[in-house]
C-alpha cells in the first residue's frame, strides 16, 4: 500500500513539474534562457531525487511516466490553435533535450540506485575464492 501511494506521489509529481517546466521554458532572454534552464534543472533534479529516495525502482519509473505524460499532452494543441511549445529552438531543446535528460535521469536511477539491504537480511558473500598453497598444477 505504501508503495502505491509513494507511487501515485511520484506520478502526481512528474506531472506537475513537467506543466511547470512548459509554463516557464519561454522565460529570460535571448542571451540567458533562464526559464529554459530552469525548467531542465529542476526536472532533473526531482528525477534523479525519486531515484535515491525510491531505491531505484517504482518512483522514478512513475516520476518520468507524470513527466512525460504531461509534456506529450500539451503538445496536443488546443481546437483553436493555440499551442504551448512554439518549433524554434527553446522548444526542441525542452522537447528533445529535457526529454532525453529525464529519460536518462529515470534510467540511471533504475540502473545504479540499488535498493538498500535491510538489517535483517543478511550480506551476500562474495566470489568463493581456494587458498593458494603455493604449488601449481600442469
Amino acid at each position: 500500500m505504501r508503495r502505491a501511494v509513494a507511487g501515485g506521489g511520484a506520478l502526481v509529481t512528474g506531472a506537475c513539474v513537467g506543466v511547470l517546466a512548459l509554463l516557464v521554458h519561454r522565460l529570460g532572454g535571448t542571451t540567458l534562457p533562464w526559464g529554459l534552464l530552469l525548467a531542465a534543472a529542476v526536472s532533473v533534479a526531482v528525477s534523479a531525487a525519486a531515484a535515491v529516495l525510491g531505491d531505484g525502482g517504482l518512483l522514478p519509473v512513475a516520476y518520468g511516466l507524470g513527466w512525460g505524460v504531461a509534456v506529450l499532452t500539451a503538445l496536443a494543441g488546443r481546437p483553436e490553435g493555440d499551442y504551448l511549445v512554439a518549433a524554434d529552438w527553446r522548444g526542441w531543446v525542452l522537447l528533445v533535450g529535457v526529454t532525453g535528460a529525464v529519460v536518462v535521469t529515470t534510467v540511471l536511477g533504475m540502473v545504479v540506485v540499488r535498493p538498500a539491504r535491510t538489517p535483517s537480511e543478511p550480506a551476500t558473500p562474495g566470489p568463493a575464492t581456494r587458498p593458494s598453497t603455493g604449488s601449481t598444477r600442469s
